[in-house]
């Protein structure tokens, strides 16, 4: 995203500094809490949205902000023809915000930020927001 395209999401109240799909994708995900010195946590979820800047997880595993967490997304296969071949994404990032479990509509879960995307998961991620907003894979 470059800097137009930040000014232009800002004008109309957004205030992502990375691009995020107008559609919401809905992706299963391993979650594994890395903590220094203790056993680690593991937990799954199923992203409510995902940009290039991070992600909001619907997961009961509980967190804190700033816990640093190892995700494996499992985004749907790109073709609509015969079964996924599709790889998942390991990404790492810090939470930095958590929703406790309340009645509907309210899921709990945790906002993420990416904490490095390397060029690969980049442009896969952009593989994958391209093809839900044609209707594929989302």
């Amino acid at each position: 995203m470059d800097e137009s395209d930040v000014r232009e999401h800002r004008a109309y109240g957004e205030s992502r500094s990375a691009f995020r799909p107008p559609v919401k994708l809905a992706w299963a995900v391993d979650i594994e809490v890395i903590d220094e010195g203790q056993s680690s946590r593991r937990g799954c979820g199923r992203t409510r949205g995902i940009g290039l800047g991070g992600a909001f997880v619907e997961s009961d595993l509980e967190l804190r902000p700033g816990d640093l967490v190892q995700l494996w997304l499992h985004p749907p296969a790109l073709s609509t023809h015969g079964p996924s071949t599709t790889p998942m994404l390991p990404i790492r990032a810090r939470v930095r915000w958590v929703v406790a479990a309340e009645p509907d509509p309210v899921a709990a879960g945790f906002g993420v930020q990416f904490c490095a995307l390397n060029a690969e998961a980049e442009a896969q991620l952009h593989r994958y927001f391209s093809g839900a907003q044609a209707g594929i894979g989302g």
